[in-house]
């Protein structure tokens, strides 16, 4: 009986101040996921402007990020293809395709209305092929920063978490690429 009534007055002497923080810190942060929610509602809800406004985002949001990408939602797999892909201001790009203990092809390129246009360098040839990927953004992720980040994720590749070493290495091998020439396929 004790016990009752003093696990009873303990759960009331704990509970209100608990419960009272949590409300003062929802009504805190509040205001601004709404506004944050407006915005992005009043960009998306103009299907003229909605390419323009995802880049703007994209750039904005994951100016200089390195993002790994897979055929593999696992690292480092052989056989698998993977994309590392490096988002510069001003809608730029720059990558490395590679398949592990295999060779890997450097691209670099820009983010335009849904697609990635790359221009890839063949490793043997050391020619620049124009190449064009969709990608599909998958929604806000949480970031570092104070905003969520926009997640993007080119098709026919799953997102991997965290860059190797491999990664970070063959994006250092690609960092002067800028497509020298470009071969014209005829059909």
């Amino acid at each position: 009986m004790v016990w009752q009534k003093l696990r009873k007055f303990a759960g009331h002497f704990v509970a209100r101040p608990v419960a009272l923080l949590l409300g003062l810190g929802l009504t805190a942060i509040a205001p601004n996921l709404a506004q944050g929610a407006t915005l992005e509602h009043r960009a998306l809800s103009r299907s003229e402007n909605f390419f323009a406004s995802l880049n703007t985002r994209l750039i904005a949001q994951q100016q200089s990020a390195v993002f790994v990408y897979g055929t593999s939602p696992v690292a480092q797999q052989l056989g698998q293809d993977y994309m590392v892909l490096q988002v510069n201001d001003n809608n730029r790009v720059q990558g490395v395709f590679y398949q592990v203990n295999s060779e890997y092809a450097c691209f670099s390129g820009a983010i335009n209305n849904g697609k990635l246009d790359l221009a890839v360098l063949d490793p043997y040839e050391q020619v620049a092929y124009d190449y064009q990927l969709d990608y599909v953004a998958k929604g806000f992720v949480a970031a570092g920063g104070d905003r969520p980040t926009l997640q993007m994720v080119p098709a026919g590749f799953q997102p991997i978490n965290v860059p190797s070493e491999l990664d970070y290495a063959l994006l250092k091998e690609c960092a002067d690429f800028q497509a020298p020439t470009k071969a014209v396929v005829d059909i």
